[in-house]
Protein backbone atom coordinates (compact mmCIF):
# COMPACT_ATOMS: atom_id res chain seq x y z
CA UNK A 1 0.00 0.00 0.00
CA UNK A 2 2.93 2.44 0.46
CA UNK A 3 3.54 2.35 -3.20
CA UNK A 4 0.50 3.82 -3.62
CA UNK A 5 2.02 7.12 -2.28
CA UNK A 6 3.97 9.07 -5.20
CA UNK A 7 7.28 9.95 -3.88
CA UNK A 8 7.67 6.27 -2.53
CA UNK A 9 6.68 4.79 -5.82
CA UNK A 10 9.03 6.92 -7.55
CA UNK A 11 11.97 6.07 -5.18
CA UNK A 12 11.28 2.43 -6.03
CA UNK A 13 10.55 2.34 -9.83
CA UNK A 14 14.66 4.13 -9.23
CA UNK A 15 15.77 1.81 -6.19
CA UNK A 16 18.42 -0.30 -8.23
CA UNK A 17 19.70 3.24 -9.61
CA UNK A 18 19.31 4.75 -6.01
CA UNK A 19 21.52 1.50 -4.37
CA UNK A 20 24.03 2.40 -7.02
CA UNK A 21 24.11 6.18 -5.41
CA UNK A 22 24.42 5.26 -1.99
CA UNK A 23 26.77 1.68 -2.70
CA UNK A 24 29.53 4.41 -4.31
CA UNK A 25 29.04 7.20 -1.64
CA UNK A 26 29.38 4.57 0.99
CA UNK A 27 32.63 3.07 -0.66
CA UNK A 28 33.91 6.57 -1.38
CA UNK A 29 33.70 7.48 2.08
CA UNK A 30 35.37 4.41 4.05
CA UNK A 31 38.35 4.63 1.17
CA UNK A 32 38.56 8.53 1.55
CA UNK A 33 38.54 8.74 5.48
CA UNK A 34 40.34 5.41 5.48
CA UNK A 35 43.47 7.24 3.87
CA UNK A 36 43.04 10.69 5.57
CA UNK A 37 45.84 10.41 8.14
CA UNK A 38 48.73 9.49 5.55
CA UNK A 39 46.95 11.56 3.19
CA UNK A 40 46.97 14.64 5.21
CA UNK A 41 50.79 14.18 6.25
CA UNK A 42 51.50 14.34 2.45
CA UNK A 43 49.78 17.22 1.69
CA UNK A 44 51.05 18.34 4.95
CA UNK A 45 54.71 18.40 3.59
CA UNK A 46 54.33 19.99 0.28
CA UNK A 47 54.86 23.63 0.13
CA UNK A 48 52.25 23.99 -2.58
CA UNK A 49 49.41 22.34 -1.03
CA UNK A 50 49.25 24.46 2.10
CA UNK A 51 46.96 26.62 0.92
CA UNK A 52 44.14 23.80 0.85
CA UNK A 53 45.04 23.29 4.54
CA UNK A 54 44.32 26.83 5.49
CA UNK A 55 41.24 27.21 3.46
CA UNK A 56 39.77 24.57 5.53
CA UNK A 57 40.21 26.49 8.78
CA UNK A 58 41.80 23.70 10.72
CA UNK A 59 45.68 22.82 11.97
CA UNK A 60 45.02 19.50 11.07
CA UNK A 61 45.67 17.99 8.03
CA UNK A 62 43.80 14.40 7.94
CA UNK A 63 40.92 16.63 9.39
CA UNK A 64 41.02 18.57 6.25
CA UNK A 65 41.16 15.67 4.20
CA UNK A 66 38.01 15.13 4.96
CA UNK A 67 36.52 18.15 5.55
CA UNK A 68 37.68 19.73 2.36
CA UNK A 69 38.21 17.23 -0.05
CA UNK A 70 35.84 14.44 0.79
CA UNK A 71 32.99 16.31 1.18
CA UNK A 72 33.78 18.13 -2.08
CA UNK A 73 33.80 14.95 -3.82
CA UNK A 74 30.76 14.30 -1.76
CA UNK A 75 29.05 17.67 -2.93
CA UNK A 76 29.66 16.58 -6.40
CA UNK A 77 28.52 13.13 -6.01
CA UNK A 78 24.92 15.10 -4.62
CA UNK A 79 25.78 17.35 -7.92
CA UNK A 80 25.76 14.42 -10.06
CA UNK A 81 22.53 12.95 -8.73
CA UNK A 82 20.19 15.85 -9.27
CA UNK A 83 21.65 16.16 -12.68
CA UNK A 84 20.58 12.47 -13.33
CA UNK A 85 16.99 13.06 -11.56
CA UNK A 86 17.16 16.42 -14.04
CA UNK A 87 17.65 14.18 -17.02
CA UNK A 88 14.82 11.74 -16.15
CA UNK A 89 12.23 14.79 -15.55
CA UNK A 90 13.02 15.67 -19.52
CA UNK A 91 12.67 12.81 -20.46
CA UNK A 92 9.24 12.32 -19.03
CA UNK A 93 8.02 14.80 -21.62
CA UNK A 94 9.51 13.42 -24.54
CA UNK A 95 8.13 9.69 -23.32
CA UNK A 96 4.74 10.70 -22.36
CA UNK A 97 5.02 9.88 -19.50
CA UNK A 98 4.11 13.40 -18.16
CA UNK A 99 1.42 13.72 -20.38
CA UNK A 100 -0.29 10.51 -18.75
CA UNK A 101 0.55 12.01 -15.36
CA UNK A 102 -1.14 15.27 -15.92
CA UNK A 103 -4.09 13.35 -17.45
CA UNK A 104 -5.14 11.17 -14.15
CA UNK A 105 -6.02 14.56 -13.55
CA UNK A 106 -3.60 16.04 -11.25
CA UNK A 107 -2.62 20.01 -10.51
CA UNK A 108 0.22 20.15 -12.75
CA UNK A 109 2.41 21.64 -10.03
CA UNK A 110 1.89 18.69 -7.95
CA UNK A 111 4.00 17.06 -10.39
CA UNK A 112 6.97 19.49 -9.87
CA UNK A 113 6.45 19.25 -5.68
CA UNK A 114 6.59 15.29 -5.95
CA UNK A 115 10.02 15.39 -8.34
CA UNK A 116 11.67 18.05 -5.27
CA UNK A 117 10.24 15.62 -2.81
CA UNK A 118 11.62 12.54 -4.19
CA UNK A 119 15.10 13.96 -4.93
CA UNK A 120 15.36 15.45 -1.51
CA UNK A 121 14.46 12.12 -0.01
CA UNK A 122 17.04 10.00 -2.58
CA UNK A 123 19.73 12.87 -1.52
CA UNK A 124 19.02 12.45 2.50
CA UNK A 125 19.75 8.33 1.62
CA UNK A 126 23.00 9.62 -0.48
CA UNK A 127 24.44 11.78 2.01
CA UNK A 128 22.68 10.11 5.79
CA UNK A 129 24.27 6.76 5.17
CA UNK A 130 27.64 8.42 3.85
CA UNK A 131 28.22 10.66 6.44
CA UNK A 132 27.40 7.79 8.54
CA UNK A 133 30.17 5.81 7.15
CA UNK A 134 32.26 8.82 7.38
CA UNK A 135 31.45 9.55 10.95
CA UNK A 136 31.99 5.62 11.99
CA UNK A 137 35.10 4.77 10.37
CA UNK A 138 37.03 8.01 11.07
CA UNK A 139 37.86 7.53 14.77
CA UNK A 140 39.79 4.58 13.69
CA UNK A 141 42.47 6.80 11.29
CA UNK A 142 42.75 9.21 14.21
CA UNK A 143 40.44 11.31 12.57
CA UNK A 144 38.20 13.56 14.94
CA UNK A 145 35.18 14.97 13.47
CA UNK A 146 32.43 16.54 15.61
CA UNK A 147 29.12 15.45 14.98
CA UNK A 148 27.11 18.52 14.97
CA UNK A 149 29.52 19.68 11.96
CA UNK A 150 29.13 16.49 10.26
CA UNK A 151 25.29 16.83 10.64
CA UNK A 152 25.22 20.20 9.25
CA UNK A 153 27.36 18.85 6.23
CA UNK A 154 25.16 16.37 5.64
CA UNK A 155 22.17 18.76 6.06
CA UNK A 156 23.68 21.28 3.49
CA UNK A 157 24.40 18.43 1.24
CA UNK A 158 21.03 17.86 0.42
CA UNK A 159 20.48 21.58 0.11
CA UNK A 160 22.96 21.69 -2.90
CA UNK A 161 21.25 18.90 -4.02
CA UNK A 162 18.22 20.71 -4.43
CA UNK A 163 19.87 23.64 -5.23
CA UNK A 164 20.91 21.73 -8.75
CA UNK A 165 17.72 20.36 -9.08
CA UNK A 166 15.64 23.74 -8.69
CA UNK A 167 17.85 25.11 -11.73
CA UNK A 168 17.42 22.04 -13.56
CA UNK A 169 13.34 21.85 -12.83
CA UNK A 170 13.14 25.84 -13.98
CA UNK A 171 15.30 25.31 -17.29
CA UNK A 172 13.08 22.14 -17.76
CA UNK A 173 9.74 24.15 -17.59
CA UNK A 174 10.62 25.85 -21.19
CA UNK A 175 13.98 24.36 -22.69
CA UNK A 176 13.86 20.61 -21.36
CA UNK A 177 16.57 19.88 -23.79
CA UNK A 178 19.11 22.22 -22.62
CA UNK A 179 19.04 21.83 -18.93
CA UNK A 180 21.19 18.51 -18.25
CA UNK A 181 24.26 20.44 -20.46
CA UNK A 182 23.38 23.53 -18.39
CA UNK A 183 23.54 21.75 -15.04
CA UNK A 184 26.76 19.99 -16.51
CA UNK A 185 28.88 22.86 -17.67
CA UNK A 186 27.52 24.19 -13.97
CA UNK A 187 28.79 21.74 -11.95
CA UNK A 188 32.25 20.74 -13.60
CA UNK A 189 32.93 24.76 -13.64
CA UNK A 190 31.87 25.32 -10.02
CA UNK A 191 33.56 22.30 -9.05
CA UNK A 192 37.21 23.32 -10.34
CA UNK A 193 36.77 27.25 -9.40
CA UNK A 194 37.35 26.56 -5.60
CA UNK A 195 40.35 24.55 -6.03
CA UNK A 196 42.21 26.42 -8.48
CA UNK A 197 41.22 29.67 -6.56
CA UNK A 198 43.82 29.60 -3.45
CA UNK A 199 46.35 27.92 -5.57
CA UNK A 200 45.91 31.44 -8.23
CA UNK A 201 44.68 33.59 -5.63
CA UNK A 202 41.99 34.27 -7.57
CA UNK A 203 39.62 37.62 -6.18
CA UNK A 204 36.94 36.12 -3.63
CA UNK A 205 33.74 37.31 -5.92
CA UNK A 206 35.15 34.45 -8.88
CA UNK A 207 34.63 31.69 -5.45
CA UNK A 208 30.74 32.83 -5.21
CA UNK A 209 30.29 32.18 -9.23
CA UNK A 210 30.85 28.14 -7.74
CA UNK A 211 27.23 26.61 -6.11
CA UNK A 212 29.91 24.03 -4.19
CA UNK A 213 31.81 27.52 -2.69
CA UNK A 214 28.32 28.68 -1.59
CA UNK A 215 28.49 25.18 0.04
CA UNK A 216 31.59 26.26 2.20
CA UNK A 217 33.16 24.34 4.75
CA UNK A 218 31.15 23.06 7.64
CA UNK A 219 32.92 20.82 9.82
CA UNK A 220 35.62 23.46 10.15
CA UNK A 221 34.53 26.54 9.48
CA UNK A 222 30.80 26.55 9.93
CA UNK A 223 28.43 27.58 7.91
CA UNK A 224 28.79 29.98 5.32
CA UNK A 225 25.31 31.79 5.95
CA UNK A 226 25.63 34.24 2.59
CA UNK A 227 25.75 30.79 0.77
CA UNK A 228 23.60 28.95 2.41
CA UNK A 229 21.01 31.89 2.04
CA UNK A 230 21.50 32.15 -1.82
CA UNK A 231 21.04 28.08 -2.17
CA UNK A 232 17.63 28.53 -0.34
CA UNK A 233 16.37 31.60 -2.49
CA UNK A 234 17.87 29.03 -5.85
CA UNK A 235 15.51 26.44 -4.35
CA UNK A 236 12.27 29.04 -3.89
CA UNK A 237 12.61 30.74 -7.50
CA UNK A 238 13.98 27.47 -8.65
CA UNK A 239 10.68 25.28 -7.74
CA UNK A 240 8.12 28.03 -7.88
CA UNK A 241 8.98 29.42 -11.07
CA UNK A 242 8.63 25.36 -12.52
CA UNK A 243 5.54 25.25 -10.79
CA UNK A 244 4.38 28.31 -12.48
CA UNK A 245 5.37 27.63 -15.86
CA UNK A 246 4.59 23.84 -15.67
CA UNK A 247 0.76 25.77 -15.29
CA UNK A 248 1.09 26.90 -18.72
CA UNK A 249 3.32 24.94 -20.66
CA UNK A 250 2.75 22.90 -23.65
CA UNK A 251 3.81 19.30 -23.29
CA UNK A 252 6.03 17.82 -26.04
CA UNK A 253 8.15 20.81 -26.49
Amino acid sequence: PLLKLPVLRDLWQQRIGLAGWVIGTMVGAALIVSIAHSSGKLLASIHGFQSYIQAAGTSSAATAVVSSIWLSIAALIVAAYAITQTSHWASDDAGGRLEMEIAQPIPRWRVVAERGLTLTVGAVVITGLGSLVTGAVAPGQGVHLAVGGLLTATALLVLLALTFAALGALVIARLPRIAVPALAVIAVAGFYIPLFAPLFKWPSWVLNLSLFHLYGTPMTTGVYWTGLWVMVVIVVVGFGGAMAAMRVRELGR
